[in-house]
């Protein structure tokens, strides 16, 4: 994937980028157009420093999957192993304690799932890669 056709393709500053769009999101959605029932922002207190150093100290990898990011990818339209900013508590917003560091594919496929059980979800398929005989019952991440 080399950013064709993307707007993010000539960005210079990846790290703006994703703070940006944390701003953006955090907006109520009667400002942003797209449905959002939020009638208030959500707080975000996270900069380009800080993100530089989760993505350090989640060794470069997303936090769900342990997969490696590029950084990069984020200039690339349509990417699903591009770098976002997932929070763990859909309550809150865009904050330090709130944020982790993951690829779109696992973000987008979370939603609105609590963060233990998605924990949970991720480490079963970690297993099944692993080799280990899982049993996937739906009943057993229901609440």
């Amino acid at each position: 994937m080399n950013g064709t056709g993307s707007p993010y393709a000539s960005v210079k500053n990846c790290w703006g980028l994703l703070v940006n769009r944390a701003k953006g999101n955090a907006k109520p959605g009667y400002m942003k157009g797209n449905g959002v029932a939020r009638t208030e922002a959500l707080e975000v207190n996270i900069d380009e420093q800080w993100l530089k150093e989760q993505y350090e100290r989640q060794n470069r990898c997303c936090y769900w999957s342990g997969f490696p990011i590029d950084i990069e990818s984020i200039k690339e339209r349509d990417n699903p192993l591009a770098p976002s900013l997932d929070r763990l508590d859909d309550n809150k917003g865009y904050t330090k304690d709130n944020v982790v560091l993951t690829i779109r594919l696992f973000n987008l496929g979370r939603q609105t799932c609590p963060a233990k059980k998605f924990r949970g979800i991720c480490d079963k398929i970690k297993d099944h890669y692993n080799g280990k005989q899982v049993v996937a019952s739906l009943s057993e991440f229901l609440d």
